[in-house]
């Protein structure tokens, strides 16, 4: 299920398993909002809604929550968030208790790699939203605060956030401050919107692809300069998903699930293949080992390689 679907389908009914997908935490956080609204009574919610996660993590006490009766309440809201520390015992139990679970318990689990194989509840997808609703909610949002934005700036907002709600949510009132009596424009949010690393590596590649030195190289000093963590690595990963774009058969869903990325990577990876050849991207990847190998044989110190790798694709 996707999560503009969750709160028309918790009118009609409420699950007794529902898993979170997805990397947007905003979602999830509304989501849950969505649930614990419609299965608990808001004043008697310190008895009827239980948390757990890694630090407060027991399985017997989660057990116990699970199959306790609700207080003044039709249903026992029991969630389980960022539980990466567990072993498989446990997951073993969290399962037995999904199988088993109460008609008065409602159990929200927020998946990870560690809890991806949990089944038998309702999957709400909080992956990233589409364009066209992120646009209508920048829009609305912004007609809230009694302000206009042109349609340029709310796509650039889209683009610097990488499609995050999450960052999206808070970038907003930064710019409806600062507008004035002004329509939000591009220049406004060139200003004030930190762009997400993700975006700077798709800007970097197409300049690459455009083979535009000057843009290429300043791309490049900037990031440098804000000591963006792993720039290598981020290249270097978002180069191998452009070339596997090109050169296989494997389909958006699976190449986002290949390489554990958002499907909005694969698909500005897949739109940013147009820029080079076949041979170019083959090139490209034969490179890249060349550069991992000059790095960790200490041929070459790693902002040095970022320089080499951005002109010899450039001239490639």
């Amino acid at each position: 299920m996707k999560f503009l679907e969750l709160a028309s389908k918790l009118k009609d009914k409420v699950e007794n398993v529902y898993f979170f997908s997805g990397d947007d935490g905003y979602l999830k956080q509304t989501a849950y909002k969505l649930i614990k609204k419609a299965t608990i009574n808001s004043d008697f919610s310190d008895f009827n809604e239980i948390y757990f996660d890694n630090e407060n993590w027991n399985v017997e006490k989660f057990i116990e929550a699970v199959n306790g009766l609700p207080f003044a309440s039709e249903y026992k809201l029991v969630h389980v968030k960022n539980l990466e520390k567990i072993s498989e015992k446990d997951k073993q139990e969290i399962q037995n208790c999904i199988d088993n679970i109460q008609p008065t318990t409602c159990l929200v689990i927020e998946l990870n790699t560690n809890l991806k194989n949990l089944h038998g509840g309702e999957i709400i997808d909080c992956s990233n939203l589409d364009n066209a609703t992120l646009v209508r909610y920048i829009n609305n949002e912004v007609i809230k605060n009694g302000k206009k934005i042109e349609p340029a700036a709310i796509n650039l907002i889209i683009d610097y956030c990488s499609q995050n709600m999450t960052k999206i949510i808070s970038e907003i009132p930064k710019l409806v401050a600062f507008c004035g009596d002004e329509p939000i424009n591009t220049d406004m949010v060139k200003s004030l919107v930190l762009p997400d690393e993700e975006f700077q590596i798709f800007e970097l590649t197409e300049a690459l692809g455009n083979k535009n030195k000057d843009k290429s190289i300043k791309l490049l000093q900037y990031m440098l300069e804000k000591k963006e963590s792993a720039l290598l690595s981020l290249v270097t990963n978002h180069f191998r998903r452009v070339a596997f774009c090109s050169l296989s058969d494997y389909s958006n869903e699976e190449l986002a699930e290949m390489f554990d990325v958002k499907p909005f990577a694969i698909l500005k990876a897949r739109n940013q293949s147009k820029y080079f050849s076949k041979v170019q991207l083959k090139n490209i990847l034969s490179l890249l080992e060349e550069v991992d190998f000059m790095i960790k044989s200490g041929q070459m110190q790693a902002e040095n390689a970022l320089y080499y790798l951005t002109f010899k694709i450039l001239s490639c």
